[in-house]
């Protein structure tokens, strides 16, 4: 009771631009977007299309709580993997180390990359034993692989594909 809804809102006060700073589902899946297009507003930021692709925040958390995130904790992502093997591959018991060193202050490392990376998982899953390491190797596509990120404090790297997809 006593709200207007959007549509009236904008119709009515015909803004020569909106600058959009929303977050949340609607905010940031491209629905207010596409909306300002049906209206012909121009707004500011990227585009429904690109809104869709580029992450998926929902999708994200969904995958780290049941990965065993509690949503409070710091998280750095780990990518252990390398597109060119060993050469260009930190070993995964530094992997281990770091992620054994993060745990002492109270911050989560979750691992990521594709299902090509599993044995490399493995691997530093034994390293960091007892330090509460989640693991989504092969367990997420792109756009909840950067809402992942996007999750993170930090993105720890071999020369990857995650680590193009955190640089980006």
């Amino acid at each position: 009771p006593g709200e207007v809804p959007l549509v009236q809102t904008l119709q009515e006060h015909a803004p020569d631009i909106c600058y959009l700073t929303l977050h949340g589902k609607e905010g940031e899946d491209g629905t207010v977007q596409r909306l300002l297009d049906l209206l012909q507003i121009p707004y500011t930021g990227t585009a429904p299309f690109d809104c869709e692709v580029a992450f998926d925040k929902v999708l994200a958390k969904d995958a780290l709580v049941r990965a065993g995130w509690d949503g409070r904790a710091p998280i750095v992502a780990l990518a252990p993997g390398a597109a060119y093997g060993g050469a260009k591959r930190w070993p995964p018991e530094y992997f281990g180390e770091l992620a054994h060193m993060l745990h002492a202050d109270g911050i989560l490392c979750v691992m990521v990359g594709s299902g090509a990376d599993r044995q490399t998982g493995e691997e530093v899953a034994a390293a960091s034993a007892g330090c509460g390491l989640l693991n989504l190797i092969g367990a997420t596509d792109l756009p909840t692989l950067a809402g992942v990120l996007a999750q993170c404090r930090a993105l720890v790297s071999n020369d990857s594909g995650a680590m193009h997809v955190g640089a980006a």
